[in-house]
């Protein structure tokens, strides 16, 4: 067994005859880069790539290659050159943001007699939300049939629909999967 010190993060690899595990480890390391990232970016709304090296305790190869793939994505956008830089020497350094306008997250709150709905983007500003109230007993079959088709006909009709990359879903009671 080996152990490893990433970014504040210890790493113990097996090793293994396929080397998955290994592979697997890293993809766990490098996503909770990225959502420690995403989580700075989020806190203070505009910084730039060395203030993330900086804050995260990263290299700054590291935090560049993954705001490039955090901005991929659609996850982050660059807002221009940092105002308190620019009569300085050096490198200007690009401030980044939450990218508002690329992703958003469909949240849907289920009850018995009534459900409920949100679009929210990035930063967790609802820009959609509406409610049905159900007055019969219904299957779950025809409940669920239901929620999903008001729920995409009614944010089909708010422009969202095709913009949603994840779902979140609340559910009350005991649930038997």
């Amino acid at each position: 067994m080996q152990i490893c010190v990433v970014s504040r993060i210890c790493l113990v690899i097996k090793r293994t005859n396929t080397g998955s595990d290994i592979m697997a480890s890293l993809n766990s390391v490098k996503n909770e880069n990225k959502y420690t990232l995403l989580d700075l970016i989020r806190k203070n709304r505009e910084i730039s790539r060395a203030e993330l090296s900086r804050l995260s305790g990263l290299t700054r190869a590291t935090v560049s290659a993954l705001v490039s793939e955090l901005i991929d994505e659609g996850f982050v956008r660059e807002t221009g050159v940092a105002e308190d830089h620019r009569n300085k020497v050096g490198r200007k350094p690009f401030i980044l943001r939450l990218d508002e306008q690329q992703k958003l997250f469909l949240g849907v709150d289920l009850h018995w007699d009534y459900f409920q709905y949100a679009v929210a983007d990035i930063t967790g500003a609802i820009l959609y939300e509406s409610s049905k109230d159900i007055s019969e007993r219904l299957s779950p079959e025809e409940y669920f049939t239901l929620v999903f088709k008001t729920i995409e006909r009614e944010v089909k009709k708010s422009g969202y629909l095709d913009r949603i990359s994840a779902t979140g879903v609340s559910l009350y009671g005991v649930v038997n999967t």
